[in-house]
């Protein structure tokens, strides 16, 4: 019983022990909600623990917007950039339309997780920001153990750097703590504003389904 969420295997997209143009990290993960057991591979766990954090505040529900843990998040796009979708957000994270997800709902000094089959999990606000703490402090962990990020151009590094900032925030922690990210040393033609950036690619796990266009993460295939 209870609630607990592990990431096991991380690893950059291209299956190397360190990337430092991939900005966004993968794993396998496992969730466990009651007596029930979510499990999938090759998902991005750095989205995820975003998404987590800001259900620490916010409720959400399944299957609207992105998954709780998606399978694709390479699209980031700071608030500057018009990337935010409200106002507590610094950041917006896109991807396919696939990965494991639940409901979150806050009632009172509680957090109530409840799945697709009705499956509902009760606990405390502290118990549930524990284990949602844990996990991303795994992910930041790893980010730490491998070298500096080389963003592509200035808004993958904004949108990079964003991201930390919000988590940073969330966790009531100060961004220079964080992972940093530097200008590629290669020079590369700067991406457009999201606006009018190319038609989006496709997912090879998403039967078909559209990933927005982003020059953050090259997701793996299956």
């Amino acid at each position: 019983m209870g609630f607990s969420i592990d990431a096991r295997d991380l690893r950059w997209a291209c299956g190397d022990a360190d990337d430092p143009q991939d900005l966004c990290l993968h794993g396998d993960v496992v969730v466990r909600i009651g007596e029930r057991t979510l499990e999938d591979d090759t998902l991005t766990v750095s989205a995820a623990g975003l998404y987590l954090l800001r259900s620490l505040t916010k409720d959400h529900v399944a299957g609207e917007g992105e998954h709780m843990i998606p399978h694709c998040g390479h699209a980031m796009y700071a608030r500057e950039d018009g990337g935010s979708r409200s106002e507590d957000e610094d950041v917006s994270l896109t991807g396919c339309p696939i990965g494991l997800d639940w409901s979150v709902r806050h009632d009172g000094g509680e957090v109530v997780l409840t799945l697709d089959d009705g499956t509902e999990e009760r606990m405390s606000v502290g118990s549930y920001r524990e284990e949602v703490f844990r996990f991303a402090d795994a992910i930041e962990d790893y980010y730490r153990s491998c070298a500096e990020k080389i963003s592509f151009d200035d808004y993958a590094r904004r949108g990079y750097e964003a991201s930390w900032d919000e988590r940073h925030r969330r966790m009531g922690r100060r961004r220079v703590d964080g992972p940093s990210c530097t200008r590629s040393i290669v020079p590369r033609r700067p991406s457009p504003p999201p606006a009018r950036r190319a038609a989006p690619r496709r997912c090879s796990r998403s039967r078909g389904a559209a990933c927005p266009p982003g020059p953050i993460c090259r997701a793996r295939p299956r």
